[in-house]
Formats: structure tokens, sequence, C-alpha cells
């Protein structure tokens, strides 16, 4: 995540990472969690992080 804050300024420089359904962030806090996943709305791949798990 370092990298990304750094570096390259991705995943809202640095505020989290993610892999196919599971997203880390740097901080368990509603403002770092809700940025992230309003940034993964607007660059269009929330569906890519998460996916529907049918029961």
């Amino acid at each position: 995540m370092a990298y990304y804050e750094q570096c390259s300024g991705e995943c809202n420089n640095g505020s989290y990472f993610w892999a196919s359904d599971m997203c880390i962030v740097k901080a368990i806090d509603e403002t770092v969690i809700t940025e992230a996943i309003n940034t993964m709305i607007i660059e269009d791949y929330f569906d890519k992080v998460f996916s529907l798990v049918h029961s």
C-alpha cells in the first residue's frame, strides 16, 4: 500500500489494496472505507473487487 501512496497514486493514494473478492483498507475508519468504496464505484471496478455470493 505504501507503493501506491508514494509512487503511483492508485487506490486513492494507497488507502486500500484490492484483489478479486477482497479489499484491505489502510484503517478501519468510516471515512477511509467510504472513500475506498466511492473510488471503486467512480473508477468502475467495484464489481471486480466484490462479487455476489449466491446461497
